[in-house]
């Protein structure tokens, strides 16, 4: 986005409205990076009371992602695993649990084929329907107005039906499932479709374009975004992609970067490095690579998002070396709470953190840590992988970046192993007073309030001036000396930031706001 644009600029890109339609009290605000009313951070709805210090230590930071970007708007696109509802204790993830403000885009999976009419339709009418999760998911546009909440189709089991083809293959059917789904995604008020069908073959090729670019005609007259999950690999995009035509109907490419290797293979790796190592030899199974692959076919960067995983892959390793890649014997002990063998979420490897595993940074870069105990091995991305890629991503032009799912995180914080290790962060690092920042949320345990406890910055810490003695160990405390800076302790040590230009440290609220909003 071209900054001098104005700020409505942003607001239209994501809403597909003309520029003079925005709302009139709607502005980008190009200093904190989000949509905002007027010129005021209208944000102390979303504030609750100091944290107390156990809460400091054990809830799970969760980010604003409203972060738009840099030289470009990038947007945060989120999906949401709707079987996470049926899960039991701090595994349960419900449409109430999700944070309005987190996400640009918020995307339910999944709707699925129906199998007799070819036609978009519900995959759990209990869920969906009569438990009001497609009407409780749409609500939280009223909480958030920026908000876009799409609706996807397929998943990995759901695609695996070839009945998928058959549609693809039969203009009639397509037809069909076309017009069928603006008045579905009407009807329960979604902004658009996403579609996850993994992964059209060479025999699916022109179908699947054909089917994209038939939706894109049928959604533009009623302002539908049109959004779809793809492959990794380079071989499959080859083959059932026609890219130039694919990216000419979609708004954004959500690259599923990621399970890149798995307890299939029987050598324990990471399954989401950001860059080649030496032992990927030319494999293309990277980010970066992954990444590349579909802009240098004629992707966009623009509309290429960039797929985080918010799980790790597990392998049993039996072995004493436990450097990947490290020869495995299967699949990992399926965690407590998600059940599957060879995966473990976010909130399940805090558990097992806190349990005592042993965490291991890999000393290049290049790939996430991975932990172990015993047997059993995880590789997964951290606080500095995700901020990693997502700086990266920004780098590339890329314009979005997108996170495999929301449900894999420590919602309830009660896993949480260190504050300062959470598992996603989007940064945001733009031309504005050339700082990089990240605004961490926090969960209040189950009571499902927001509360914004910190605004870092990614230049250095200051070192402290005079001689200040942490109120707590942890925490955040206002300079004395100047009403525009604060202190961030950690385990006892306090270290200084400066909050922007135009903007002071508020004590109450323990963010940086607006000077005529901190008394």
């Amino acid at each position: 986005m071209v900054r001098g644009l104005g700020c409505r600029v942003q607001w239209q890109r994501l809403h597909g409205d003309d520029l003079n339609s925005s709302p009139a009290n709607v502005l980008f605000n190009y200093k904190l990076r989000v949509p905002d009313v007027e010129s005021e951070e209208k944000c102390e709805e979303r504030l609750c009371a100091r944290p107390t210090d156990d809460t400091m230590r054990t809830i799970l930071p969760l980010l604003l992602a409203a972060c738009l970007g840099c030289a470009a708007a990038t947007e945060v696109i989120c999906y949401w695993g709707s079987w996470s509802h049926y899960r039991t204790g701090d595994g349960q993830v419900t449409v109430d649990d999700l944070d309005p403000h987190k996400c640009s885009i918020y995307i339910y999976a999944f709707a699925r084929l129906n199998p007799t009419t070819y036609q978009l339709d519900v995959f759990d009418s209990w869920l969906d329907i009569s438990l009001r999760g497609y009407e409780k998911f749409v609500a939280m546009k009223q909480a958030n107005p920026a908000l876009k909440v799409l609706l996807a189709i397929g998943g990995w089991n759901e695609s695996l039906d070839p009945k998928y083809s058959t549609m693809l293959a039969n203009p009639s059917l397509r037809q069909g499932f076309v017009s069928n789904a603006v008045q579905f995604l009407q009807q329960h008020g979604f902004d658009g479709l996403d579609l996850d069908y993994e992964y059209p073959s060479a025999a699916d090729r022109a179908g699947f374009a054909a089917w994209v670019t038939e939706l894109r005609a049928a959604f533009q007259p009623h302002g539908l975004l049109l959004t779809a999950a793809v492959t990794a690999s380079a071989a499959k995009i080859d083959a059932g992609y026609d890219v130039p035509a694919v990216s000419a109907a979609l708004d954004f490419i959500n690259v599923m970067a990621y399970d890149l290797h798995g307890s299939w293979e029987a050598t324990a790796d990471h399954h989401a490095p950001l860059l080649p190592r030496a032992s990927d030899a030319g494999s293309g199974l990277d980010l970066q690579s992954v990444m590349e692959a579909w802009r240098s076919r004629g992707a966009p960067a623009a509309k290429l998002a960039v797929g985080v995983p918010l799980y790790g892959r597990s392998w049993t390793v039996p072995g004493a070396d436990k450097t990947p890649p490290v020869a495995g014997s299967g699949a990992g002990v399926a965690g407590p709470h998600t059940q599957e063998a060879g995966s473990l979420s976010y909130f399940e490897i805090c558990k097992n953190v806190n349990a005592g595993w042993t965490v291991v940074q890999d000393p290049t870069g290049k790939i996430g840590p991975y932990a172990y105990s015993g047997d059993q091995w995880v590789g997964y991305d951290d606080t500095a992988m995700v901020a990693a890629k997502t700086r990266w991503a920004v780098s590339q032009g890329f314009g979005a970046v997108m996170v495999w799912d929301v449900s894999s995180e420590d919602v309830s914080g009660h896993h949480h192993y260190d504050r300062r290790h959470y598992s996603w962060n989007y940064h945001h690092c733009g031309n504005y007073d050339d700082h990089c920042g990240n605004y961490d949320h926090h969960y209040h345990g189950r009571a499902r309030r927001i509360l914004l406890v910190s605004h870092q910055f990614c230049n250095d810490p200051a070192p402290v001036r005079q001689s200040l003695s942490c109120p707590s160990a942890n925490g955040l405390f206002p300079d004395p000396y100047d009403c525009q800076s604060y202190y961030n302790c950690g385990h006892g040590t306090p270290h200084h930031y400066t909050c922007p230009s135009g903007t002071l440290f508020d004590p109450t609220a323990l963010n940086c706001n607006w000077a005529s909003q901190v008394t």
